[in-house]
């Protein structure tokens, strides 16, 4: 009876999964709050109402739980965010719409009431909705996505009052997860609209419906029609980036195989799932006896162990029958031909402990080649989770996560995930689909796409010796993100890709070869043309007790040092922010940054200037320019990386929000050398890093227009270790007269706490 059941869980865990993912996205939580103001005392508007009944209307046809509010009044505020906070809950999606006047403040963009009585400036703040509190009620709730949309760039009706003259909204540094959609450029104002519906909600309504489409593209779409209708006067504008995709209506999921048709390993994760909560011994022999060599075997032995069980002897002539009926086979390894250092047990996956030591050779477009050391050490293997710290002989240091699935992620160059067959079996001819291309894996001025496939089994050697591995390739497309516009000549040379080659060998637990060649294009998305080959590892015993999840007891003496170095919780920096404008006339605000979180995934702050303008951040071991206020480069480098005098660092990622979309951006860095230098805080002896900032239009119009928009900046940024962070950054504008950032600035830290 048992293997009936058993049977037909496997048979019918095709359907299933496609239920649970048609579940998944039908059963995300979805909740929005809509408000639409018209019934102001001054300069009444006529479509606010009208785009909230319609954006609401539209939302719960889309799965979403909406409260709308109608001419809201000032008392009327807090009771509505109460309500929309009490309905988010982690991970869900959140969704702000508003429509009416919108004005700022100080920098800061506020959404009035309809009973606003606004005398002055010191006014609006009492009487309106700060956008801040909004972006801080999100981040406090930890939703997974969070979406804004302000239909709010009407002309502001007490602007006469007001000390200064700014138009429209202000600009609004996101953070991660969060995308903002604004009806018009910052600065800029939006038109009521002529019909039914304002110029901008009309064209988001007509879009936000359309099966398949991501949030980004559609929001390109919308910005189009706007543009044409207003014939060029009101054009949208979005700041932030999302973590992975979003779907107002996500696409159908495609149609399930037959039974005969089914993956093996879709067949033993659906048992599997149906078993690994067991108590019943049973029903763990039940899986063994399946799969006597299944990615979950060590798990379950170790579980039927601790619950008295025996695990089943597999007889010699069945399994021989069951590959001749599979549809594809997995691949065999023969032991490596030269021995190297490990224990004598290789045996499993990763343990926490392993250790191996790769070549890198890197080539540049001259074919020139430079070697330097690669090491990687596990750190814990924990919950189907791997998490390692890698090193590379330059300084550049880094920790990363690995899970189940295929995936580019940025360790040092762009690798495919090293430990696959750990995860999963591996087909001779498997095609793995569709690969998540992670953040650092391609820049923002660029869409990336990759596809994996297995090819067989093939002997490889490398300075570790020879080994019978698994050839997996990886085709790694990138093209323009700005496509369509500019110049066709330069964005047909940024289209490109690579195939990047991955050998696999089970007794060595991780990939013992990577091969990435350029393939077409000019200016590649990531470092293209490279070999990592294996010199050397060694492999702890794996585990008897709980099949390698346990963590490992204590971090290894390099990692202790970098997490003793690294800001903790509570951290502050305080500086004061000289802007320069084109008449060399300056202004000062304070400007103060605050650690919140310090984790194996980077480290986040909150900062906040003397104007209101504030936001949320996080930092990592990389190389990037990113919106802070004004757009900095990488503020806790040498904590993650030793600095060497005339070292180059390459290439800057330029992160959303330091480029605006009307600019294509590129940086680069360079380390000087040591300084001492005299800020308020203090004398500090110091590391001198150099960026050079440029951009180039991204649009066509008249040459003469787009010559003045290209330019550039030079960004000088000096380092003191004992502070923890940057001590003083120093922009000035170099070229050009339509800059992409603010670009003459001096950043100067006044006092700071570190623990």
């Amino acid at each position: 009876m048992r293997r009936i059941l058993l049977l037909s869980l496997i048979l019918l865990a095709p359907a299933t999964a496609a239920a649970q993912r048609s579940l998944n996205v039908s059963g995300e939580q979805r909740v929005a709050l809509v408000i639409g103001n018209a019934a102001y005392k001054e300069a009444r508007l006529l479509n606010p109402v009208n785009d909230a009944r319609a954006m609401a209307d539209a939302l719960e046809r889309l799965g979403f739980v909406v409260i709308k509010r109608e001419n809201v009044k000032s008392r009327e505020i807090g009771s509505a965010l109460r309500e929309f906070r009490s309905r988010l809950t982690p991970g869900a999606v959140a969704l702000f719409f508003y429509a009416g006047h919108g004005l700022q403040v100080r920098g800061v963009n506020y959404l009035p009431a309809v009973d606003a009585e606004i005398e002055a400036e010191d006014d609006v703040a009492n009487q309106s909705l700060d956008m801040t509190k909004v972006l801080e009620l999100l981040d406090e709730a930890k939703t997974r996505i969070n979406l804004v949309f302000l239909d709010a760039c009407r002309n502001n009706p007490f602007s006469r009052r007001f000390r200064s003259a700014s138009r429209g909204l202000a600009k609004v540094d996101a953070a991660s997860g969060t995308l903002i959609s604004f009806a018009t450029r910052p600065g800029s104002v939006a038109a009521d609209g002529e019909g039914k519906n304002g110029l901008y909600t009309e064209h988001l309504l007509n879009h936000m419906a359309t099966t398949g489409l991501p949030i980004e593209q559609m929001l390109k779409r919308v910005g189009a029609d706007v543009k044409l209708a207003s014939k060029g006067r009101q054009e949208p504008w979005s700041e932030g980036l999302l973590e992975g995709d979003f779907y107002f209506r996500p696409a159908a999921p495609a149609a399930v195989a037959a039974p005969s048709a089914m993956d093996p390993a879709v067949l033993e994760l659906a048992l599997w799932d149906s078993v690994k909560n067991s108590r019943n011994a049973e029903e763990l022999a039940a899986y063994l006896e399946q799969y006597p060599k299944g990615q979950f075997a060590g798990v379950a032995r170790a579980r039927l162990k601790a619950l008295g069980g025996t695990a089943p002897v597999a007889a010699s002539a069945a399994p021989a029958a069951k590959a001749a009926a599979a549809p594809a086979q997995p691949l065999a390894f023969a032991a490596p031909a030269a021995a190297v250092s490990r224990s004598s047990d290789s045996g499993g996956g990763p343990q926490p402990g392993d250790s191996w030591t790769y070549r890198l050779t890197q080539r540049d477009r001259k074919d020139e080649q430079r070697e330097q050391r690669y090491s990687v050490n596990v750190t814990s293997v924990s919950g189907g989770v791997i998490a390692e710290r890698y090193a590379l002989e330059s300084g550049k240091t880094g920790l990363a996560r690995h899970e189940r699935g295929g995936y580019l992620a940025p360790l040092g160059p762009a690798l495919f995930s090293p430990y696959l067959p750990a995860f999963q079996e591996l087909a001779a001819g498997g095609n793995l689909g569709s690969i998540t291309v992670r953040d650092g894996t391609c820049t923002s001025d660029y869409t990336c796409d990759a596809a994996a496939r297995v090819v067989g089994r093939e002997t490889v050697t490398v300075p570790a010796g020879k080994f019978d591995a698994i050839k997996v390739t990886v085709s790694h497309s990138w093209r323009a993100a700005s496509a369509g516009s500019g110049h066709q000549a330069y964005i047909a040379q940024m289209n490109g890709g690579r195939v990047l080659t991955v050998w696999y060998a089970p007794e060595a637990r991780r990939a013992v070869k990577f091969s990435s060649r350029l393939e077409t294009g000019d200016y590649p998305a990531v470092e293209s043309n490279f070999d990592l080959e294996l010199v050397s590892y060694e492999l702890k015993a794996p585990s008897t007790t709980a099949a390698a999840l346990e963590p490992l007891a204590a971090p290894s003496v390099e990692l202790a040092r970098l997490v003793a170095a690294l800001p903790k919780a509570g951290d502050r920096w305080t500086y004061r922010l000289t802007q320069l404008d084109r008449k060399d006339e300056f202004r000062q605000q304070r400007y103060a940054v605050d650690v919140t979180t310090v984790s194996e995934a980077g480290i986040s702050e909150r900062f906040s200037m003397e104007s209101g303008e504030s936001g949320l951040a996080r930092h990592d071991s990389g190389s990037y320019l990113a919106a802070a206020g004004p757009a900095l480069f990488s503020p806790y480098l040498p904590l993650f990386r030793d600095l060497k005098p005339g070292e180059n660092l390459g290439q800057v990622v330029v992160r959303g929000g330091a480029c605006s979309s009307d600019y294509a951006c590129d940086a680069q860095a360079r380390v000087v050398g040591r300084e001492t230098i005299t800020v308020p805080a203090g004398q500090f002896d110091t590391v001198k890093v150099t960026v050079s900032n440029t951009w180039r239009s991204a649009g066509s119009g008249h040459q003469q227009f787009i010559a003045q928009m290209n330019g550039g900046r030079t960004m000088t940024v000096w380092y003191a270790p004992q502070v923890k962070r940057v001590v003083k950054v120093s922009s000035r504008l170099a070229a050009g007269d339509y800059p992409a950032v603010d670009s003459n600035f001096d950043l100067e830290l006044t006092s700071y706490q570190v623990k």
